[in-house]
C-alpha cells in the first residue's frame, strides 16, 4: 500500500532530503517497518501533502522557505490554507537539525496568519513547537489574539523568568542554545490541561 507523504525538500546534489509520511499505525510491542523507493522519470509524482495532515490537524507550518515578505510566503501544509506572511523578516533561514528554519530577531520579526474559524478552540488542541533560543526573553511563538471571546484566544510563549507559558502553564526553564520542543495540550475554553518540554 502506498502511503501519503510530503515532500519539504529533496537535495540530490548536497544528498539531504525531509519526507513526511502518515504511517497509519506504529506498533508498540514490535519493529514497524516501511520501505521507500525511487520513481522512474516518467511516473507520476505521489506526493499527497494534504493528506498527510488529516482533519485533526488545523495547521502544520514547517518554515523551510527562503527568508521572505510575500503575502502567504508561509505554507501551511493542512487543507485550511492558514498560510503565513512575513512581518519584518531580515535575517536568514539557516540549516537546522532536520531541515531549514526561520530565524527571528526578537524584535520586529514575525509571521502573521489570519484569523479563521479553523484556529478556533472548539475541542482540545495540542500545540508544538521546535525552537532554539539565544537568550530567555518575553517571546510569543504563537500567540492568537484575544477578540473579545475568551474560547478565540490562546498564547504560547516564554517569559522573562524562563518559564514555559501554554495558557497557563509553566514548566522547566528550556536550556538556551539547544534545540528543543515544546509541547501544550489546551482544553477547549482557554483552561491549560498540560505543558512539557
Amino acid at each position: 500500500t502506498l502511503l501519503k507523504y510530503e515532500r519539504e525538500r529533496h537535495d540530490s546534489v548536497n544528498e539531504l532530503a525531509e519526507y513526511h509520511v502518515k504511517i497509519p499505525s506504529i506498533s508498540s510491542s514490535a519493529n514497524t517497518n516501511f520501505y521507500c523507493y525511487h520513481r522512474k522519470p516518467d511516473t507520476s509524482d505521489g506526493e499527497d501533502p494534504t493528506n498527510v495532515w488529516d482533519s485533526n490537524f488545523v495547521g502544520v507550518w514547517h518554515l523551510g522557505e527562503d527568508v521572505n515578505t510575500e503575502a502567504d510566503g508561509y505554507a501551511d501544509s493542512t487543507t485550511n490554507g492558514n498560510h503565513g506572511t512575513g512581518n519584518s523578516m531580515s535575517l536568514t533561514s539557516p540549516e537546522a537539525v532536520i531541515g531549514r528554519v526561520q530565524e527571528f530577531d526578537g524584535n520586529e520579526d514575525q509571521i502573521n496568519v489570519l484569523d479563521s474559524s479553523s484556529l478556533d478552540i472548539s475541542s482540545n488542541i495540542t500545540l508544538e513547537s521546535w525552537i532554539q533560543l539565544d537568550s530567555i526573553s518575553n517571546i510569543n511563538f504563537v500567540d492568537k489574539s484575544y477578540d473579545g471571546e475568551v474560547l478565540d484566544a490562546f498564547r504560547f510563549a516564554i517569559k522573562p523568568d524562563g518559564d514555559i507559558v501554554a495558557v497557563y502553564a509553566s514548566p522547566e526553564e528550556p536550556r538556551k542554545g539547544a534545540y528543543a520542543m515544546l509541547e501544550a495540550a489546551v482544553e477547549a475554553g482557554g483552561r491549560k490541561l498540560d505543558a512539557f518540554d
